[in-house]
Formats: structure tokens, C-alpha cells, sequence
């Protein structure tokens, strides 16, 4: 929890800025989950980001991966690519932009970006061009 709220000072979350709304969730649980109020609503009013979790039939639990999202959000909104979950998604781009290279690799094969080149793309329309003259010219013969 300590985490949690030296990230808030840092990304300066305030706690009044937030609306908390509490609901009743819904899914798998039962009378648990129909009865009670368990799912977490969080409205941060200046950048008008909403979170909502309802993961657990617990409300603590929720409230605090609720807090965490938030948290996770309003840091991507306001640091963009500095943020945690920028850094997390640029990981994941590196990692399958590798793993495609390495396929490409052990299968011999050419990645997209160098399948056909400029060469090669004259080549096939200038083909294409002789055949339609000589359908033109059997046409004329047998007319």
C-alpha cells in the first residue's frame, strides 16, 4: 500500500479528485455477488478516466486493484512513453517483432517488408502487358 501511495504523491493523484462508487456486481458468485455491493467504480475528474473492477467477490480487493489501474492510467496519460505500461507495451512489441525475425530466419523465409521489390514489380507488369496483346490479336483472327 505504501507503493501505492508514493505513486499517487508522484503522479499527483489526488484522493478528492477521484469519485468512488460503489455497485453491485454481477457474474459468477451467487448470492454473494447479487446481494452485496462489490464492484468498484473510479472516476478521476480532471483527466475524466474510469476504472471499473469487479475481478473479486472481495470489496477490499477491489478497491485496491481499482486503485491501481488508476493509478496505472493516469500515469500513461500524463508520461506517455516514460510510463509503466508504455514500457510494457513497447517490451512486448520487441519481443514479437524478434520472434517473427527468428521465424523468418529459421524457415528461410523473406519478411513481408522485402517480399517484392521495385524490380521485380516492373517485371510482372511487363509481362502482363505482352499477354494482353496477343489475346488481342487472336481475337481480330478470329473474327
Amino acid at each position: 500500500m505504501l507503493k501505492l501511495l508514493k505513486r499517487f504523491i508522484k503522479f499527483t493523484i489526488n484522493p478528492n479528485d477521484v469519485i468512488e462508487k460503489l455497485c453491485s456486481g454481477s457474474g459468477p458468485g451467487g448470492q454473494k455477488v447479487n446481494k452485496s455491493e462489490n464492484c468498484v467504480n473510479l472516476l478521476h475528474v480532471p483527466t475524466r478516466i474510469t476504472v471499473k473492477v469487479h475481478d473479486s467477490r472481495d470489496l477490499i480487493i477491489n478497491r485496491h486493484i481499482a486503485w491501481k489501474r488508476l493509478t496505472e492510467k493516469v500515469e500513461y496519460h500524463l508520461n506517455g512513453d516514460d510510463s509503466k505500461i508504455a514500457r510494457r507495451i513497447e517490451k512486448k512489441r520487441k519481443n514479437k517483432e524478434r520472434k517473427r525475425r527468428k521465424y523468418a530466419d529459421k524457415h528461410n523465409n523473406v519478411p513481408k517488408s522485402e517480399e517484392i521489390k521495385e524490380e521485380d514489380k516492373s517485371e510482372i507488369s511487363s509481362d502482363d502487358s505482352d499477354d494482353n496483346k496477343d489475346e488481342g490479336i487472336k481475337n481480330d483472327k478470329v473474327s
